[in-house]
């Protein structure tokens, strides 16, 4: 999948590397922040549709959503989230994106 992105994003579109000059860019790629004066690229990706064209399905529409703010335990909170996510038989996966902008982060499929 990264090496398809490295020649167009799931927009159609070819990255278009540039420098950083102040660091500090998250990087979803690696988990991490950007170093100043490295090449970042802002790439489109989605996943839905990667998924969708996997598995053949119909990626159909969103079935609910909901804000989680991480309590100390976050661990029982995450697994309360899901749970309560993955009581509608209509759920196949959760995508757990950024507040701030949306961006997308990583989905838990059914189990």
């Amino acid at each position: 999948m990264l090496d398809e992105l490295r020649v167009r994003d799931d927009a159609g579109n070819r990255p278009r590397p540039y420098p950083d000059d102040t660091g500090g860019a998250p990087l979803r790629c690696c988990l991490r922040s950007s170093t100043a004066g490295e090449r970042i690229a802002l790439i489109s990706y989605a996943p839905l549709r990667r998924w969708a064209a996997q598995t053949d399905a119909d990626p159909g529409h969103l079935t609910g959503g909901r804000m989680l703010e991480l309590p100390g335990d976050a661990q029982t909170a995450f697994a309360h989230a899901l749970a309560e996510a993955f009581a509608d038989p209509r759920t196949a996966q959760v995508h757990v994106r950024a507040v701030e902008y949306g961006c997308y982060h990583f989905r838990v499929d059914r189990p």
